[in-house]
This record gives structure tokens, C-alpha cells and sequence, in this order.
């Protein structure tokens, strides 16, 4: 699937207003740097100073469904302030139980995010 940075920022938008409730923990999308290329994973996030990043794969991510899903799940890092937390902890329980909120509200299958 083809898609850019400006389609991940609009694609944030979206799903923080539906997916997060506007939750406060994650920046407005002009806040963010959104990367859309080919990847050996998914996805990442990270900060570039005091800036959040978001990368999205280009290559490997096949439909619009996937791309929400796997920006979900980066957002999910951002608004749990995953930032530094070694990638072995960053799926815990509050990783989980987040992730089971934003799947039930976008009606997605219990660990698709």
C-alpha cells in the first residue's frame, strides 16, 4: 500500500479523536514527525529531542486497515510515554490492557493493535 507522511498525520488525527477520546497524553499531530518508508518492522516511535516520531512501514503494510492498526499501536508507545523503556517491557500490562480499549472501540480483533 502506498501512503505518506501526511496520510499517517491525517490517519493520526482520526483515530485520536475516535480510537483515544482526544486523550491528552498524546501531542497534536503538527507536534509529531511522521515517517512513511520501507522498514524492517511494523512500526516505531521514538523522539527526535523533545519532538515524537512515528515511523510506519511502507513496504510490508498491505491495507488501510493494517496502517490504522499499526499507528494504533505506536500511538499506544506515545501515550504511554514509552519513550525510554527497554522494547522487552513495552508490551506489559498496561501496554495490553490499552490496547484491548482501542481494539474494542474500532470494533478490531482482540491483539490486532
Amino acid at each position: 500500500m502506498k501512503f505518506t507522511a501526511d496520510d499517517l498525520r491525517a490517519a493520526y488525527r482520526f483515530l485520536k479523536r475516535v480510537a483515544f477520546n482526544n486523550d491528552r497524553r498524546l501531542p497534536a499531530a503538527d507536534q509529531v514527525l511522521f515517517v512513511a518508508k520501507a522498514l524492517k518492522a511494523h512500526g516505531y516511535h521514538g523522539t527526535d529531542g523533545s519532538r515524537h516520531c512515528i515511523w510506519v512501514d511502507t513496504s510490508g503494510t498491505k491495507s488501510l486497515d493494517m496502517m490504522l492498526r499499526i499507528l494504533a499501536h505506536e500511538m499506544l508507545h506515545v501515550a504511554l510515554g514509552h519513550d525510554k523503556v527497554p522494547s522487552k517491557y513495552a508490551h506489559g500490562c498496561d501496554f495490553k490492557e490499552a490496547a484491548r480499549a482501542i481494539e474494542a472501540e474500532m470494533g478490531w480483533p482482540k491483539g490486532s493493535v
